[in-house]
């Protein structure tokens, strides 16, 4: 026996709930809705307005996170070049010491490494309040005598 069962409903099969949209509808989308009436005029101009807003927001963030890298990039290399060097004079002190624990420099290679830590700081917290420091300067000419300018 057979039978068979027909539905009779007040929605046409395009009327049904649509899938919701994953993204966001864009600008040219609200303006069709709203044309089309499908979204009422005053929500599509909120709409749009809050769009609008958000996107001068990002990308008045964007051009500052671009500067606030750019301001940075000499400070980053004068960091690169000062770790550099002072690590010279810690690797110069260290083999000294581990060859010949009583070597006359020995004392003259321990001041070095520790005036280059010392040249190395005030100079990055120098360039780091606004100063203008060149980010190959050699931290040797700051151990010559006369030289206090650190």
């Amino acid at each position: 026996m057979k039978s068979a069962l027909t539905v009779i409903s007040s929605r046409c099969r395009f009327c049904w709930q649509q899938a919701k949209r994953k993204t966001p509808l864009t600008n040219q989308d609200i303006r069709n809705k709203k044309a089309s009436g499908d979204l009422h005029p005053v929500m599509a101009d909120i709409m749009l307005k809050t769009r609008k807003e958000n996107a001068n927001l990002i990308k008045s963030r964007v051009m500052k996170e671009y500067w606030e890298k750019k301001r940075a990039e000499p400070i980053k290399q004068l960091e690169t070049n000062l770790r550099q060097q002072v690590a010279k004079y810690r690797n110069r002190y260290h083999a000294t010491k581990s060859k010949d624990p009583h070597h006359a420099l020995l004392p003259q290679h321990k001041t070095n490494y520790k005036r280059a830590r010392e040249v190395r700081d005030d100079l990055l917290s120098r360039a780091r309040s606004g100063e203008s420091i060149d980010p190959n300067v050699l931290i040797a000419k700051f151990f010559t005598k006369g030289v206090d300018d650190v």
